[in-house]
């Protein structure tokens, strides 16, 4: 099976090689969500070099930008693959995390 992002999560496509299926679809989320953690990781060190030169209205303007990309990665990506696969949520989006459930939606995802 083959995974491809679609806008409710991961579409899932069958491709069978002499009967087997060559990837399984969790596995793919598993490596998905690792990368948009990298990236998240990247955007964050970016946002930091831009602070120490750019004045407070450039990098308000970047900030901006910033957190537009993030909330695609999260919103369009990162949530539909933890509520298709719950294992692999990560621990910042489970109610534990924040010590409590209240401030999750029914989706599953952290609305604080």
């Amino acid at each position: 099976m083959l995974t491809r992002p679609s806008r409710m999560g991961l579409e899932t496509v069958n491709v069978m090689v002499n009967g087997e299926t060559t990837m399984q679809v969790e596995k793919m989320a598993q490596l998905a969500l690792d990368i948009a953690r990298k990236h998240s990781g990247e955007w964050d060190a970016y946002l930091n070099e831009i602070q120490k030169t750019a004045s407070e209205e450039e990098f308000s303007e970047y900030r901006k930008r910033v957190a537009e990309v993030m909330a695609v990665i999260y919103f369009e990506f990162i949530g539909p693959i933890s509520q298709q696969f719950p294992r692999l949520k990560p621990e910042w989006l489970k109610p534990e995390y924040w010590g409590d459930d209240t401030s999750q939606g029914a989706d599953g995802i952290n609305r604080r």
